[in-house]
């Protein structure tokens, strides 16, 4: 073996010289894939060219003509134009989405036939939405009637329940004012009547103490002098001499009720 390896670096076949002969094939065959290549996109380019050229020269010919497009290579079947349905562009407005050749949905230079109409179905289910809507809408306005009427019916009765308390209170105040005053009055009327039988003698005095009203007598007596009434009660009738000084040591005492009458302003029991 070591006989064949001597003889191939004699003929001149080395490892450096494969791998150069190599790498200059490798090259050789980039620029052959190069050159096709470029080939390619030179001839799609003039027949690109070549398409605008005829398109540009018959568009001057006849004004009503229309834009023909570039028919596509062979092999590739062009794609068919669909112009999208009513309902499609609504949700594509709605979305924020846009043509993509720049042009409007309804522009006539797009050369698209709308063929596809709206659904009755639904035409009618957004009809019936509507009626919903606006029926809904009138029983909304209602309801805000029939609350602001209401609203104004309560305004009005909290005024004239007010106006009632308001009434009430100037009655209470006028009512207290009157007893107040039939307090005093009934007062100067009993010390003035005190005031008489200590001038009277007091076997006069016991005379009229034994036939006089308890609920008169005991606020008289209550009024006098001492020294007066105790002559004037040394003079009466020993029954009603024994109640009289009960009432005065406040064993016995005239019942609320007795004294509220006597304030009211509907006794007349004692005179003024």
């Amino acid at each position: 073996m070591r006989g064949n390896v001597r003889s191939m670096r004699k003929k001149g076949f080395s490892l450096s010289r494969i791998i150069n002969l190599a790498s200059c094939l490798m090259t050789v065959l980039l620029a052959l894939n190069l050159h096709s290549l470029a080939a390619q996109i030179s001839s799609s380019s003039a027949q690109t060219e070549t398409a605008h050229g005829k398109s540009g020269e018959a568009a001057p010919q006849g004004k009503a003509a229309k834009a023909v497009p570039a028919p596509p290579p062979a092999g590739v079947k062009a794609p068919e134009t669909v112009r999208p349905s009513r309902q499609r562009l609504f949700l594509n407005h709605l979305q924020g989405w846009t043509p993509a050749n720049g042009l409007a949905d309804d522009d006539p230079a797009t050369g698209q036939v709308d063929e596809e109409q709206p659904d009755s179905r639904v035409r009618l289910a957004e009809r019936g939405l509507n009626d919903d809507l606006a029926s809904h809408r009138q029983a909304m306005q209602g309801e805000a009637e029939r609350f602001q009427h209401q609203q104004k019916a309560l305004e009005q009765e909290q005024k004239e329940l007010d106006e009632k308390l308001q009434a009430l209170g100037r009655n209470a105040s006028e009512l207290s004012a009157q007893q107040e005053q039939r307090r005093q009055d009934v007062e100067q009327s009993i010390a003035r009547l005190a005031h008489i039988y200590e001038q009277m003698p007091p076997r006069d005095a016991a005379a009229m103490f034994n036939i006089l009203d308890m609920r008169v007598l005991v606020p008289v007596a209550q009024h006098m002098i001492p020294r007066r009434i105790s002559d004037v009660i040394g003079n009466m009738q020993p029954d009603r001499a024994n109640i009289l000084s009960q009432y005065l040591a406040g064993i016995r005492k005239l019942s609320p009720d007795t004294i509220n009458r006597m304030n009211s302003p509907i006794d007349s029991n004692i005179a003024p």
